[in-house]
């Protein structure tokens, strides 16, 4: 395995590990913040100050380390073009199942993202190719602080 492999490696798995932060924020349940009614008891005056100075917020960060990379480097001036992140989005964030438990394939989402015809005729190298061009783009800006999967003789060829 190349430098470049193992680095675009790399990139990958902190594109899916920010697709997994992702579906986390965006299908949560509120779980860990204070309910609204009772932020609307204390606006009411219905709360005492010690039941106020109760009230926390408890929910742990998702968006941290490799996450949070791909989320500084997608948003770092200037900006990954919209076609990229809405292509990395509708890879690593949409999940591979629908609400029904239908199988959400590659194919669909080229479809969706309009790389397939309307009859869904055609085959998926323009999206690979785009999501290739997606983690490039990511490679140039998230650091690159530890060796992915490199084995010992490229990291002797590559020092």
């Amino acid at each position: 395995m190349g430098a470049t492999s193992a680095m675009l490696d790399g990139v990958k798995e902190a594109c899916e590990a920010w697709g997994r932060a992702m579906r986390w924020v965006l299908g949560s349940n509120g779980e860990g913040y204070p309910t609204l009614a009772t932020f609307e008891r204390a606006r009411g005056g219905e709360l005492d100050a010690k039941a106020i100075a109760n009230i926390r917020q408890r929910f742990g960060e998702v968006m941290a380390g490799d996450a949070l990379a791909v989320r500084l480097a997608i948003r770092k001036e200037p900006t990954m073009p919209e076609e990229l992140h809405r292509l990395i989005f509708m890879h690593y964030v949409v999940p591979h199942k629908d609400c029904n438990r239908g199988r959400i394939t590659i194919k669909r989402k080229a479809f969706e993202l309009g790389y397939l015809d309307s009859h869904g005729e055609g085959d998926s190298r323009e999206y690979y190719a785009e999501l290739e061009n997606a983690h490039h783009f990511l490679a140039g800006r998230l650091p690159i602080d530890r060796t992915f999967h490199e084995e010992p003789y490229v990291r002797a060829v590559c020092a």
